[in-house]
């Protein structure tokens, strides 16, 4: 099983930052949702209504519908250069995406928060949660999820991933957006000057011209009830933790392993899963 195999049978063409971090709740369960389809719970809508809520207020979301593939690439490019736009003066931008490689392969992330404090770029992630504290397995996933983004930012600060590496792993010059997209665009009175190699440019030179991101990294958790934030969590970056991280995980992506179902000592999180007793009967007794 080749590397290339394993993203063309799970219809992917590069991995996101989500994906590494489920692998380390159930790397099984991460494969197998491709196979069959993810599917939103209640609790994830919730999750995702109060992100838009907290999100509202920081840039006006571009209300124009994709037709294609270019199409969205300007969109969440735009929104991003416009929330970055406005971080200098309050000091706060949300869910910007972001674009990077891992070994080899393209790597996206969606990051929830930046702030500038202290002269630095402080990386922060939100998370709901329903009364109780955090478990060591969920908070894994968290931690790993904003260590690959302070990875990925450094890695456009420093030059190491440019706009010219973008531009060429996404054929940017082979794309075009829709008429009917465009139109929509323009009615919204955004100049035909910013299309997509444009607002691409210019989020690559916000981004890499960011202060230096901090270590301390952060996860906000939030209560789907009452919409308060009921703990902060910091951590600390770890490069040499974060590169073991990504040797196992990229074993599966390089088809080098099968993927792997949770050792007996987690099998607790089966019970919380579609797939138990159906597609997966690893730890199955029924």
């Amino acid at each position: 099983m080749s590397g290339s195999s394993v993203l063309a049978r799970l219809g992917k063409s590069g991995i996101s930052v989500t994906d590494i971090a489920s692998q380390y709740w159930c790397e099984r369960q991460t494969e197998l949702n491709y196979i069959y389809g993810k599917t939103q719970t209640d609790t994830m809508k919730k999750g995702n209504e109060i992100h838009e809520e907290l999100h509202k207020p920081l840039y006006v979301k571009l209300e124009a519908q994709p037709v294609n593939y270019a199409d969205f690439l300007y969109k969440v490019g735009y929104e991003g250069y416009s929330a970055l736009a406005n971080l200098p003066s309050k000091k706060v931008a949300r869910e910007i995406m972001i674009f990077g490689s891992i070994n080899g392969y393209r790597l996206t992330g969606q990051i929830d928060e930046l702030r500038i404090e202290n002269a630095e770029t402080v990386v922060s992630e939100t998370k709901t949660k329903t009364g109780g504290k955090i478990n060591s397995a969920t908070l894994s996933l968290h931690k790993i999820q904003v260590m690959l983004y302070k990875m990925m930012l450094d890695d456009i600060r420093s030059q190491r991933y440019t706009y010219k590496n973008f531009y060429n792993i996404y054929g940017l010059k082979n794309m075009s957006m829709s008429s009917e997209f465009k139109e929509e665009v323009s009615k919204l009175g955004i100049g035909v000057e910013l299309d997509l190699e444009g607002i691409y440019k210019m989020l690559f030179e916000q981004l890499s011209a960011l202060p230096p991101v901090s270590n301390t990294l952060e996860i906000d958790y939030i209560d789907r009830s009452s919409n308060s934030e009921t703990e902060r969590v910091r951590i600390t970056y770890d490069k040499g933790e974060l590169d073991g991280i990504i040797r196992h995980a990229m074993g599966f992506w390089n088809g080098e392993r099968e993927s792997q179902p949770v050792p007996e000592s987690e099998k607790w999180k089966c019970q919380r899963c579609r797939f138990f007793g159906k597609q997966c009967k690893v730890w199955w007794s029924g």
